[in-house]
């Protein structure tokens, strides 16, 4: 029987033995040899497992991640073989307790696991049966986040969830914008030709062609930034969207303000043609001073666009819509679209301030020609189409606004606003010509009406009858330009 001294205990057979062989010790045959078979120690020693660390009271004894399992081993040296109990104290209210004998085959070994998912630094108080507590309890057990990889995070449950969802343009919005851009450049260079095809009717003279080709160029120009409205960093690279962003608002400005000031400046000339020559006033009937002022307005533009690219060029940016997931995570919904630099603002103000101006001038425009008949100046269609165009610059910016964290909404407002816009202006410029040559026909009957209503017009007015009409001189002279 071996009798360790005061504060020493007698270690199990197997550490002897290992302590043995790790001296070198060669015991002499028929004989049992003991390496320092006693250890100081306390009575009751706690160790984490597997780091083997002496736990000691009121100290850290075990770091684990949220949900990881936490090991203990404990030794009575006295081997008293009561049953042991342990309360783990995860928050003030909440605790896990148990009690459990010494491990089968021993006398005083004991081994318990913890877990939880909360954080923070939790303690543990080990008592024997009979309420006696051991001298390193309480000691403390430390529990941090679950470590996850990028763009993860641990939840307050311990589940490592995504952080990043990086929002993009759907396949069939890709599709649609193409389609859009199609049909809209289809749609203009159809009445383009069209146009062309008719260049000698009367009717087609009479409304300029050269001002219906720039005004079909310009709703083409405008019509193919739409399909730049689909692209995103799914399939490209950032430096190349950002070349695209830029290109999207060139080539939106420049037929917008193309196919406007055609407009515009085609019904001026009308008015010039019909209504100031007829009054006796000397007018330059020529088209080139019309053509002159399209330019100006042109190069206006791309003067501001400039500016604008120069100083605060349009880019492809990312920006994290922020929802709380829970603990220490926030979830980054990431959404991607063209953004300007810090005057985006002002300048955006601007630019569609300027656009509202010319569709203004042009509805002024449409109010000096209203006595014109609508074969030489389509002034009430355009009325209404620089109306809705109008609402349509307005509304639009202020719905992106109230969507701003949506991509997927903002590109498709802006898509719509830039298609129906153009084609109100195609709808209204070609409509009323492509029905009265195709669908209208003139009877005996039918001019005989005119004729009579043409007539009660000049009675009510206190006209004769016999008089020829200004309008009448005026369509020789229109017609003859």
């Amino acid at each position: 029987m071996i009798t360790c001294p005061p504060g020493y205990f007698r270690l199990p057979r197997a550490s002897v033995r290992k302590q043995c062989e790790n001296t070198n010790f060669t015991c002499p045959m028929g004989k049992q040899c003991l390496c320092q078979p006693c250890s100081k120690a306390l009575e009751v020693e706690v160790h984490n497992h597997p780091e083997d660390k002496r736990c000691r009271k009121v100290e850290v004894c075990k770091k684990a991640a949220q949900n990881e399992p936490a090991t203990f081993r404990i030794r009575d040296n006295l081997e008293r073989n009561l049953s042991l109990t342990y309360t783990y104290y995860v928050t003030e209210k909440d605790y896990i307790t148990a009690t459990l004998p010494p491990i089968k085959g021993t006398r005083g070994l004991y081994e318990f696991t913890l877990t939880t998912h909360i954080k923070g630094s939790h303690m543990v108080e080990i008592t024997f049966e009979g309420g006696i507590l051991i001298d390193t309890s309480p000691f403390l057990v430390e529990v941090q986040s679950v470590s996850c990889g990028p763009d993860m995070a641990a939840s307050e449950y311990g589940e490592c969830i995504a952080t990043v969802e990086y929002v993009h343009l759907p396949n069939w919005f890709t599709h649609l914008c193409i389609w859009l851009t199609i049909i809209g450049v289809t749609l203009a260079f159809s009445l383009m030709m069209w146009t062309f095809t008719k260049r000698r009717t009367k009717l087609i003279v009479a409304a300029q062609p050269i001002f219906l080709y720039i005004i079909c160029l310009g709703c083409a120009i405008s019509f193919s930034s739409i399909v730049l409205s689909a692209f995103d960093d799914r399939n490209y690279e950032v430096g190349f969207l950002d070349q695209m962003c830029v290109v999207h608002l060139w080539l939106y400005g420049v037929g917008f303000v193309l196919s406007i000031s055609a407009l515009s400046e085609k019904t001026l000339r009308v008015k010039r043609l019909m209504v100031d020559n007829n009054g006796g006033r000397s007018s330059d009937i020529s088209v080139c001073p019309s053509l002159c002022k399209i330019a100006v307005w042109v190069l206006v533009e791309i003067l501001f666009l400039s500016v604008w690219t120069i100083t605060s060029p349009p880019r492809f940016t990312r920006h994290c819509v922020h929802e709380n997931i829970g603990g220490d995570a926030e979830f980054c919904r990431s959404v991607g679209r063209c953004n300007d630099g810090a005057d985006r603002s002002a300048l955006l103000i601007v630019f569609l301030s300027a656009h509202i101006a010319m569709l203004c001038h042009t509805l002024y425009a449409c109010y000096l020609a209203r006595h014109i008949p609508q074969e030489f100046a389509e002034h009430k269609w355009i009325t209404a189409g620089a109306v809705g165009i109008i609402q349509i610059l307005i509304l639009t910016p202020l719905m992106m606004k109230l969507a701003w964290d949506d991509p997927l909404t903002t590109s498709a407002l802006l898509s719509f606003a830039i298609f129906l816009s153009s084609l109100l202006i195609l709808i209204t410029l070609f409509l009323p010509k492509i029905q009265m040559i195709h669908c209208q026909t003139h009877t005996a009957q039918s001019t005989a009406r005119e004729d009579v209503l043409f007539n009660l017009r000049r009675e009510v007015r206190g006209l004769g009858t016999n008089t020829h009409s200004t309008n009448e001189i005026g369509t020789v002279c229109f017609l003859g330009v």
